[in-house]
């Protein structure tokens, strides 16, 4: 392997050096990166370690996939990362983590089962409490005076994860269920699930480092059991399960009220009608508060008819605002200033905050919104021939 350069990143609070070439590893580990002058430890990606992970590959799959070299050093990065964490009193989970009001939850599960999926209930419905994904596939979680879950950049298919730590309050082991139910269960129940979606060592002092380090974690975190289905019922079933004492009118319910409280509101952004500014389900957006005259450009949250709507003024009138999506051609016309709930004052993108006077945000607004009457024409003809082609077909 020839060694262009060394990737720096620090994750759980150790600075980490990786051996690599890799343009894919250094592209998935961007959020991570980090100066130092020594790391605390070193990665070296070996043959045999890429062979191991081609024939896990080939296991599952029954064939091997060309092309995934790259895929194959990322995976054994990680899994060393993940052994020498152990000796950092840190372990590497397979559970999608996700934060809430500042505390942290970890949702274990088979794969398939539904986690990510759950997850993304909480994030959707439970508007009125402050949620954020962690990491949807290999959190780590870190057991010392206190025990906190930390992002990495191995996140599974849907690369939600923030460069973060929170407390962690609980673990859920999730099972699918035709209804929506949640208990607590025991320590005893719940170490051999620990043990199972934990990383799992074969070195023996490791082995048992991880087992003490399970039952220290077990001394503070609560653990529950959930059955639950994909109806969005199954996340308020979840989140006041495991907070008995969070009644729904213990924080505002909506917007509004959260901005009215608080001067700012942060929820992940859903939909497409502002890519590429915003991802869905990914990136977080601020609103605040309005304390200045609205302009052209601004990015503006509003209600209408029951519908929380967060779009671009295109143009300032006497009695409203016209305002359209970055990636829409249609316009929502007439806006009221009665309506607009906030501003967006800045996007958080991979752990990284962008505010609105940020130079990047502005030369994306001058290039983008510049070229908004191109880009508005195009979209609208090939609308018109994707109506068009739908009534022949249907002819």
């Amino acid at each position: 392997m020839t060694i262009q350069s060394n990737l720096k990143i620090r994750l759980a609070d150790q600075n980490i050096e990786i051996v690599t070439d890799s343009g894919y590893l250094q592209k998935q580990c961007l959020s991570y990166v980090s100066e130092f002058d020594e790391p605390d430890f070193t990665v070296n990606i070996t043959e045999e370690d890429l062979e191991f992970e081609r024939q896990k590959h080939i296991e599952r799959n029954g064939t091997d996939t060309p092309g995934r070299e790259a895929v194959y050093e990322s995976l054994a990065a990680y899994r060393k990362i993940a052994e020498r964490m152990i000796d950092c009193d840190t372990l590497l989970f397979h559970g999608s983590a996700i934060c809430a009001d500042g505390q942290g939850y970890m949702f274990c599960a088979e794969s398939g089962t539904g986690k990510s999926t759950h997850t993304r209930l909480w994030r959707e419905h439970l508007t009125n409490h402050e949620i954020f994904m962690v990491n949807d596939d290999k959190p780590l979680i870190q057991i010392k005076d206190e025990v906190r879950v930390f992002g990495t950049p191995w996140s599974g298919k849907h690369h939600l994860e923030t460069n973060t730590d929170v407390p962690l309050k609980a673990v859920c082991f999730l099972e699918r269920g035709e209804t929506n139910h949640i208990e607590e269960i025991s320590a005893d129940e719940a170490l051999p699930q620990l043990i199972r979606y934990s990383y799992h060592s074969e070195i023996p002092e490791r082995v048992k480092h991880s087992i003490g380090l399970l039952i220290e974690m077990m001394r503070t975190v609560s653990f529950y059991r959930l059955q639950c289905n994909m109806d969005p019922e199954a996340a308020e079933v979840s989140f006041y399960g495991m907070n008995p004492q969070a009644k729904e009118t213990d924080r505002p319910k909506t917007f509004e009220e959260i901005i009215e409280k608080d001067g700012y509101l942060v929820y992940t952004c859903k939909g497409y009608s502002m890519m590429p500014l915003l991802r869905q389900h990914r990136d977080l957006v601020i609103i605040s508060k309005i304390e200045k005259p609205l302009k052209k450009n601004d990015v503006v949250l509003f209600k209408r008819n029951g519908k929380y709507i967060l779009h671009r003024i295109i143009k300032v009138k006497k009695d409203g605002y016209d305002t359209a999506g970055d990636h829409n051609w249609w316009f929502e016309k007439d806006v009221k200033r009665n309506e607009i709930i906030g501003i967006l004052t800045s996007i958080v993108r991979d752990g990284k905050e962008i505010k609105e006077d940020d130079p990047k945000y502005k030369t994306y607004v001058r290039l983008w919104c510049g070229a908004w009457p191109l880009r508005m024409g195009i979209l609208h003809a090939n609308a018109a021939v994707r109506k068009a082609a739908h009534k022949l077909i249907r002819r």
